[in-house]
């Protein structure tokens, strides 16, 4: 399962030139999906098992410097929004044994999230949660919030509206 996270952006770079001319993305996501990641990648199964994995991959190096750098013994929960896999909530649970983490994500991530962190000795303290953070509904309460990989997806409105909803918590 998964990949390092090569496998699925060396295609893309190809088409930096036509990014940086046009401003369109250059990966399956297009400015006028509604819900682009359930549109473009959460559909097919090998599409988002190959995404989950590298974002496990491209987030492995940040999660575990997270686990060990930030101040956590001031902190008891903590939510990673776009979890994916779950690599940060994983690793910052298992380095720091107060902490309860939750991995927030649409529904189809879900499966990858439990497999991925079954094997864990802190899987007591590390939680899946549905939830779309552009949704309704509130983020889960916690003391800390993690934004990794998923504000460059969205246009400065939708950052924005992210960044707002964060911080009303």
């Amino acid at each position: 399962m998964g990949c390092n996270g090569h496998d699925r952006l060396y295609g893309f770079w190809g088409d930096l030139e036509e990014a940086l001319r046009t401003g369109r993305p250059t990966n399956e996501l297009e400015d006028d999906q509604t819900h682009p990641f359930e549109e473009a990648i959460y559909q097919n199964d090998e599409n988002l098992e190959q995404f989950v994995g590298a974002m496990t991959g491209l987030s492995m190096g940040v999660a575990n410097t997270l686990a060990h750098e930030f101040p956590w013994q001031e902190y008891d929960t903590m939510v990673d929004l776009g979890t994916s896999e779950g690599v940060v909530p994983k690793r910052v649970a298992e380095e720091n044994d107060h902490i309860t983490a939750i991995g927030l994500d649409l529904p189809r991530v879900e499966p990858h999230f439990r497999e991925f962190t079954s094997d864990s000795p802190a899987t007591d303290r590390i939680e899946f949660r549905t939830g779309d953070f552009f949704g309704t509904d509130p983020l889960p309460a916690a003391d800390v919030y993690i934004l990794g990989h998923i504000l460059h997806d969205w246009s400065l409105d939708r950052k924005q509206e992210v960044l707002r909803k964060v911080s009303k918590q």
